[in-house]
């Protein structure tokens, strides 16, 4: 049997002769390694090496937009995400003098929502305090505009007719299900449903 990380100097041996100049595109990420790793432990994990050079050894990485911590956790690209979410929500309502919902919560829905949403099928979160990080950007974007201050958010959410969040994300995922389950997708079912 050849040792995983040879099997993963050869994998990055054929991917260099695709790519570019490799420096900068490849890294390793251990995964199931500690958040807090420190510098002799990264030292003393197997590294790859692709046409002699050694490749970093790092905790995080970003793919795709999403990014990806070696606990397999989506804590650290969620934080991410809800300050980039947070910072443009806050950019158009300076931008615009009016606070009709109508006019905002368009470019809320144009602007902000494909932040929160990009790819929720990957880093769908499961904690709960990640669940309502994500769901206080748009909780604290709905309080701001005009006749809606003293309602609850729940309340905010039927008078805009918009559905929350997680039930968003929870509907991503059931159309993904459905897509893997009846073969609509690259995907196979047996690998995530084992039929019995």
């Amino acid at each position: 049997m050849i040792p995983r990380c040879t099997l993963i100097s050869l994998t990055l041996l054929i991917l260099h002769d695709c790519k570019p100049p490799w420096t900068g595109w490849y890294s390793v990420l251990h995964i199931g390694q500690q958040q807090t790793i420190s510098s002799s432990v990264l030292s003393s994990l197997h590294s790859c090496t692709i046409c002699g050079h050694q490749l970093p050894v790092v905790t995080h990485c970003r793919n795709l937009g999403v990014i990806i911590a070696n606990t397999c956790q989506p804590r650290l690209h969620i934080k991410t995400i809800v300050a980039k979410a947070r910072q443009c929500a806050n950019a158009i309502l300076c931008c615009f003098q009016s606070r009709d919902p109508c006019v905002v919560l368009h470019a809320f829905k144009v602007y902000v929502i494909p932040i929160l949403e990009y790819n929720t099928t990957v880093w769908s979160p499961s904690q709960k305090k990640d669940i309502e990080a994500i769901e206080k950007v748009r909780r604290q974007f709905t309080k701001r505009l005009s006749g809606l201050r003293d309602y609850s958010y729940s309340e905010q959410l039927w008078k805009l007719n918009i559905q929350s969040l997680e039930l968003r994300r929870i509907h991503y995922d059931l159309t993904v299900t459905f897509q893997i389950v009846f073969g609509l997708s690259v995907l196979k079912c047996q690998e995530f449903f084992p039929i019995k």
